[in-house]
């Protein structure tokens, strides 16, 4: 496999939604082998988040196909808090923007178990050299509870990097 140049860009955000602090990171991949034309069909495709995401499932419930509106259910599971358990994770997520022209979409949780409050996400594919691409996810979300920023990026970062590595695996 290809190695994947993981860049990590960190900004506090001070902006405010519902007068509560919110966080901003802004995760980027080399893309080694596909264009951005290549992966962008992976990441317009709504529905089918699982295909780059690590996540058991996930499937639209409701709304227009493709267009703001769009909701999507997801699961997964996750060690849990004790010695040799499981959590079960479920978000409900709707499709807040579609540019395919810029090669993005927006999302917004709604509704989870997982005890985030607000979260917005921008996934996009950009055009690298040589044949190669960017993949971009900018996160902008409440801390859980007491959460840190440093904690904040540290939880997201190993969910991008997994995203990262079968967006690759996609093009090997």
């Amino acid at each position: 496999m290809a190695p994947i140049f993981l860049l990590l860009l960190l900004l506090a955000s001070s902006h405010t939604i519902s007068a509560t602090r919110n966080y901003r990171a802004n995760f980027i991949a080399n893309i080694n082998g596909a264009t951005a034309d290549q992966v962008w069909p992976y990441i317009q495709d709504y529905c089918t988040l699982y295909l780059i995401f690590p996540s058991d499932n996930s499937f639209c419930t409701e709304g227009p196909e493709g267009k703001p509106g769009q909701i999507r259910f997801s699961t997964g599971k996750v060690p849990g808090t004790q010695p040799n358990s499981i959590f079960v994770f479920y978000t409900r997520e709707i499709l807040i923007e579609v540019n395919a022209k810029k090669r993005f979409l927006t999302y917004e949780f709604r509704q989870n178990n997982i005890g985030v409050t607000f979260l917005r996400g921008t996934m996009q594919a950009l055009p690298g050299k040589n044949g190669n691409s960017f993949f971009q996810w900018t996160l902008v979300g409440a801390p859980v509870g007491n959460q840190t920023y440093p904690e904040f990026v540290t939880a997201l970062q190993g969910t991008f990097s997994g995203i990262s590595r079968l967006v690759q695996n996609l093009f090997v």
